[in-house]
């Protein structure tokens, strides 16, 4: 029995599990959806096109399997955003929210729908207002803020398509409820990372209406709130002077300062790193150029970067944003002296001039810079 090879698998390798009946059907329907929808769409076939949608809409929202098969093809995606084109306003809205669901599954498939250009298709169905359902909407709106990260010209579609200021709006509508604002807020933290998107969103009030659910007494309970909120108040005063101005003088960033002063050891132990991280983030934009290095100095902001040091933990991103701040604080030319420093003036030296150094032994040592010490022999009153 010891001198039989047995036969199987290598050693560390797991047999793969059979896939299940479930699986297998779900593969199978999705891609039979497609087919039909394809054909719907040769011989417009209304009615057909609409169950077909609706049908891979929520086979889509149930299965993982079903959106793995919808984004490993790049044909099963382009079929899909072909039937956004339709005029028919269910149809839309099932195909958006099942592309809505590929996106938000997992970062490949996010990528795989970018390279695909469904980004700019789905832009056009927000500027169209072709949504009538706000939860299909809101959804959408999340799945186009994860399609920013991997296509960088969508930010600029934005703008061009109009999108970027109806999202503007429909914020200012729902900045009262935190919850449905997220989507929007979200959308619009992802478009200003473009300068031209950031002056826009500012021209038409997007920084007050940023500031005011900064303010908000509730937002520290939401961390995707702050984030969002303050990454978008970043890159607007990043990209625009008037935008910072704006931000200081209004009693943002001293309300941030306070907040943030306040919250720091809440936020630390309830471990929402991710909220002090953005807020430094908007200091460090902020702190950079005046006025908001004057604020800065009055809120004594210098201690409190200091005490978010010390709480966090080494090699973490808070610890290297605190650094940064206190790094270019410090290191500012234009920085005035320390309240109770001492000036001492320092001797001016001509270039000739011996400078005489004492040694360890009590004896004059002189360099003359060539390298050579002279010692010069005390007197000794023995020789007499």
């Amino acid at each position: 029995m010891s001198g039989r090879r047995l036969k199987g698998r290598k050693k560390g390798t797991t047999k793969a599990s059979p896939a299940s009946p479930q699986t297998n059907m779900d593969v199978v329907l999705t891609k039979r959806l497609l087919s039909v929808i394809v054909d719907s769409m040769e011989t417009n076939d209304v009615d057909a096109l609409r169950v077909a949608t609706l049908r891979l809409n929520r086979l889509a929202m149930r299965s993982e399997q079903s959106r793995e098969c919808l984004w490993k093809k790049k044909s099963n995606v382009q079929c899909v955003l072909s039937a956004l084109a339709s005029t028919d306003h269910q149809v839309i809205e099932d195909c958006a929210q099942t592309l809505s669901y590929v996106v938000l599954s997992s970062s490949k498939a996010c990528a795989k729908v970018a390279k695909a250009k469904a980004g700019e298709k789905l832009l056009r169905v927000v500027s169209r207002h072709a949504l009538r359902s706000d939860a299909v909407l809101f959804q959408l709106l999340n799945a186009l803020a994860e399609l920013a990260h991997h296509d960088k010209k969508l930010a600029v579609a934005s703008r061009l398509t109009g999108s970027l200021k109806i999202v503007l709006v429909l914020l200012k509508q729902k900045q009262s409820n935190l919850k449905v604002a997220i989507a929007p807020l979200r959308f619009l933290s992802a478009m200003t990372s473009n300068a031209s998107n950031a002056k826009l969103i500012h021209k038409e009030g997007g920084t007050v209406v940023f500031m005011s659910l900064l303010k908000a007494p509730a937002v520290l309970r939401d961390v995707a709130l702050v984030v969002s909120c303050c990454t978008a108040l970043k890159n607007l005063v990043t990209a625009s002077s008037i935008a910072l101005a704006h931000f200081v003088n209004k009693g943002g960033f001293a309300a941030l300062l306070s907040t943030l002063s306040k919250s720091n050891m809440e936020l630390f132990s309830s471990r929402k790193h991710d909220v002090v991280h953005a807020m430094l983030l908007l200091v460090r934009a902020t702190h950079s150029a005046e006025p908001g290095r004057t604020v800065f100095f009055e809120q004594n902001a210098l201690d409190l970067v200091l005490t978010i040091l010390s709480r966090s933990a080494p090699g973490s991103k808070v610890e290297e944003i605190s650094c940064s701040i206190l790094y270019k604080h410090l290191t500012h030319p234009k920085l005035p002296p320390p309240i109770n420093a001492v000036m001492v003036p320092l001797p001016s030296l001509e270039p000739n001039e011996m400078v005489s150094v004492q040694d360890d032994d009590g004896e004059d040592t002189d360099d003359d810079g060539d390298g050579n010490d002279v010692v010069e022999d005390e007197d000794d009153d023995d020789d007499d």
